[in-house]
């Protein structure tokens, strides 16, 4: 397995990992209700990210396909707090046949290098509370809980 940053040739494969992903969140929670047009969307969105200077696409790919992806964003924070920026671990997906087998670990481990030349210091991400596999993984490589992102649905209120 090898990592590399992603270019505009390999959109298509990230895209159809991303579905893989999409559909393993979809059976976790209603909560995630994609567009119609996911595909085109994903496109779009990681299009934008390759060769931004704030983001970054990386990933992991075996007998050259694609089986994992990571995406990160350095984030302007508010200029009151004492660091002026973090980064955003946005997206990790991983091929159901490759998960616990290091392949999240390598693509968090060019992120973080990435990271690094960026000169950020902190690095926060989202995860579903019902994933209990994406749970485990961050807290394995370190991550720790620090605040609860919570939601309030104003059609059922």
């Amino acid at each position: 397995m090898e990592i590399r940053q992603a270019t505009y040739q390999d959109v298509e494969g990230i895209i159809k990992l991303q579905l893989e992903v999409a559909e393993y969140h979809r059976k976790l929670d209603s909560v995630y209700k994609f567009q119609d047009d996911i595909a085109e969307q994903f496109r779009i969105y990681v299009t934008s990210l390759i060769n931004n200077e704030k983001s970054a696409v990386f990933i992991a790919f075996a007998k050259e396909e694609i089986v994992g992806y990571g995406i990160a964003a350095i984030i302007d924070e508010n200029p009151l707090f004492k660091y002026p920026k973090y980064a955003m671990i946005e997206e990790m997906g991983i091929s159901e046949n490759f998960r616990s087998k290091g392949c999240g670990q390598m693509l968090l481990e060019s992120i973080f290098n990435w990271l690094h030349l960026h000169e950020v210091e902190d690095v926060r991400l989202k995860v579903h509370n019902r994933n209990k596999g994406g749970i485990n993984f961050w807290e394995k490589v370190g991550f720790k809980t620090e605040m609860y992102n919570m939601k309030m649905s104003l059609n059922k209120r």
